[in-house]
Parts: structure tokens; sequence; C-alpha cells
């Protein structure tokens, strides 16, 4: 589970055409500097299709990912369910998506 002290998350929009936009809110969440936040996106077969990861940032504020409905070899995706996946520490949250044509 994200820890949900300062933690909040969005992902819109859900479904999806193009891209997804996940932000993850770091207000009051000083404890975190210096960690890594990893998206990985899977397939409903549980195939990773995507990962993103950025460091967590120095001063409280949002963390901003586009999925852009590609695979990491920058490939469209097809129309389906994907698990997004947010790790963060020893933390890790899923999430359902959508994408439409």
């Amino acid at each position: 589970r994200i820890p949900s002290g300062g933690l909040g998350l969005q992902i819109y929009p859900n479904p999806f055409t193009q891209s997804v936009k996940i932000i993850l809110n770091s207000q009051n969440a000083d404890g975190f500097i210096n960690k890594v936040i990893s998206v990985h996106i899977y397939d409903v077969t549980g195939r990773l299709v995507r990962s993103l990861s950025q460091p967590y940032p120095k001063k409280n504020g949002d963390i901003h990912f586009i999925w852009e409905g590609d695979d990491n070899l920058g490939r469209r995706v097809p129309s389906g369910v994907y698990f997004i996946r947010l790790e963060f520490d020893t933390h890790s949250k899923t999430y359902k998506v959508v994408k439409i044509k």
C-alpha cells in the first residue's frame, strides 16, 4: 500500500484514447525525499508494457507521469485494459485503466 500521509493520486482520463496522466501529490511528505517513484504498466496477461520513474522532488508538490499509450520501444499499444502499478519505497498499489480507440 502507498503511504497515505500527505500523498494523493489522480489518474485521468480513464478511459483514455491517446494518453493518461498520473499525478502524485506530495504535500507534507518530507520524509520521502531521495526516494524513487516508479510506474509500471502491464497488459491483461501480466506482461510489462512500459516503465517510467523519477526521483521524489526535494520540495512538496506534484509529481507528473504521462503514459502516451506506448510500450518501452515506442510502439502504440492496442485498445484494452491495462494495470498501472505505482511503486514507492517498499510500497505499491495497482490501478486499472482502459485504452479505447
